[in-house]
């Protein structure tokens, strides 16, 4: 059904699954809201989860836990750098949640690599359309050399170990 749902968006919404659109809101570092243009012009607001990254968790009032540490301050950084900015979407799918699986582009660079250059989030295969890109592990690991970001904690525990 989920798969039937993008198909259709993406047909009528964003044809040849690129689109511009405005992030709209940071949900946290890696899942934003984008207001888009559809195929006929109306705005439509889009959740969307950016792809080759797995950021910090913010708390949890379901799962009753904390926001893992540099969660809060990655996702304001995000938030600092790309709320209410143009950016460019190039749409993979849809994940389990319902949200877009999408790059994103802006001024021309890709948001992923800025996230795991600045130590903002972990190189994650899992939200991508093509599996072997090389350079998302290289620009963790230099942030993670340089004590950057997340990488100037102690012992940072990955999201998808977190959130079990």
């Amino acid at each position: 059904m989920k798969i039937l749902l993008f198909l259709l968006l993406a047909t009528t919404m964003w044809g040849q699954k690129t689109s511009q659109g405005v992030v709209s809101r940071v949900i946290d570092c890696d899942t934003y809201v984008v207001l888009v243009n559809s195929f006929r012009g109306s705005p439509q607001l889009i959740t969307v989860r950016l792809v080759n990254v797995d950021c910090p968790e913010l708390a949890s009032i379901p799962k009753r836990k904390p926001a893992q540490e540099y969660g809060q301050s990655a996702a304001d950084s995000v938030r600092n750098l790309i709320e209410g900015e143009n950016v460019d979407l190039t749409y993979y799918g849809l994940d389990y949640f319902g949200r877009v699986i999408a790059f994103i582009r802006i001024g021309g660079v890709r948001l992923d690599d800025i996230l795991l250059s600045r130590g903002w989030a972990w190189y994650y295969k899992d939200y991508h359309g093509h599996k072997a890109y090389k350079n998302g592990q290289k620009l963790m690991e230099e942030a993670k050399t340089k004590k950057i970001g997340l990488w100037a904690y102690p012992n940072p525990i990955k999201p998808s170990i977190y959130r079990k």
